[in-house]
Order: C-alpha cells, then structure tokens, then sequence
C-alpha cells in the first residue's frame, strides 16, 4: 500500500530528523560554544560544542585543550559528519546513543581557537560538578561502583567502565545510567515524602511546592540539563 509507505516515511522523517546535518566535506571553519567537556585526560578529550540550538560531539586531543571551559565560545577548523551507524547489528549503536543525548553531528577537530567569555552560571555548575567528580575519583571505591555513582548522581558516564557497559546492555538495562525522566520521578517521590507533613496548612502546601520545584531544578541542572531531563 503506496500510502502506508509514505506514512511510514515521513514517521521515519520525523524520528530522525535531528540527526540529519549539514555535510561539509574537506577542513573548515565552524564555532560555537563548549556546553560539556568529558574525560580530561592525557590522551585528550571529549566536548560537546553547541551552535545556533544544534549540538556537535567531538574528540580533541589534549595539547588543545588546555584552559579550555565549559562556556568558551570556540572557532575550530575541522570537518563534520554524521553521526556513525554500527558495523554490525550486535555492535554497540554509538550513533543512536549520541542522538538520544541531544547531538545532531560529530566533528573532526584539527585546530582551535578558544575565546573565554565573561563567568556565567553554567560554567560555575560544570566546574561544581567537575570538583564533585575529581573527589569521587579519589574515593577507596571499586571502579565499577564509582563508574555507577558519577553516572546516577552527577550524570558523567565517562567512568562507567567497559564491564560494567556491558553487563547493563546484555540486562537492557543501559538506560538506567542516563539520567533522564524515570529518576526525576524518583527524586521527586523522595523529597514528597520528606515533605509530606507540610500538606497539613495551605501555607505548608506553598512551602512544599517551593521545596519541590527548587529540589528537581537542582538535582536536572547538577545532572548536567540533559535533553531528557528538561522534557520531563
């Protein structure tokens, strides 16, 4: 039936449309701002750099990413790709995972060039987060639990190690170590139920829907403000 391929088609349109981004093959210009960087180490980088609502994933290596913050506007020389499909079906779909998290393309850096912009609050959380992270790596836990605990209370899932990945797919389980709507739910659960005494007064009910509403602004916002976060 023509017409269910056509619907069908445009569901698929729909669906994946942010994915889809403007190809520019070769090296060139493109800036925009330092939203995420993840796993600072020796052997480099990974940013997530934000241009005109349209987030990019990128690798950069370490010699060029010295001083550089989450809010730094960037103008870089690199090419842009889609984001990747798996080789195989059995292969982890590091595409889909990227696109569930907000991006819409992947870029190649080859150079760039960093304009720190004045303070602004998010770099004041990123840098909160990253200090909360640093003492979470130092803590006499075993990798796989401190892997877990970054993923669940401070949205990094760079120290989620491979084992643990791996388990959590086989389980179908991924899923539950990005924070998303399901565990704001959760907090929100919690902090009722520590609030619950407060429904008693009218005056109670405004105090606790101020507690309610500044507690999961706080715990989206810790988390990183993910995409499915502030949907929810």
């Amino acid at each position: 039936d023509i017409g269910l391929i056509l619907l069908l088609a445009l569901l698929l349109y729909v669906r994946y449309r942010g994915a889809l981004v403007d190809l520019h093959r070769g090296t060139s210009a493109i800036s925009g701002e330092v939203f995420k960087l993840m796993n600072r180490s020796s052997d480099g980088s990974k940013l997530g750099l934000e241009k005109n609502g349209t987030r990019y994933y990128a690798r950069i290596k370490s010699t060029l990413v010295t001083n550089l913050s989450v809010g730094d506007y960037i103008l870089i020389n690199g090419t842009l790709e889609a984001l990747p499909q798996p080789r195989s079906p059995k292969d982890f779909d590091f595409g889909k995972y990227l696109y569930y998290q907000g991006y819409s393309g992947i870029i190649r850096i080859q150079a760039l060039q960093a304009i720190p912009l004045k303070k602004q609050p998010k770099r004041w959380l990123e840098a909160f987060r990253n200090g909360k992270f640093g003492k979470v790596q130092a803590w006499n836990w075993e990798p796989q639990l401190k892997g877990i605990y970054a993923a669940l209370f401070l949205g990094i899932r760079s120290a989620v190690t491979e084992d643990t990945r791996a388990n959590f797919q086989s389980a179908g389980i991924m899923h539950l170590l990005a924070i998303s709507g399901l565990h704001l739910g959760i907090v929100y659960l919690v902090l009722e139920r520590l609030v619950a005494l407060l429904k008693r007064s009218e005056l109670g009910r405004i105090f606790q829907f101020g507690i309610l509403l500044m507690g999961l602004w706080t715990f989206a916002l810790f988390t990183g403000s993910g995409p499915s976060v502030l949907r929810a």
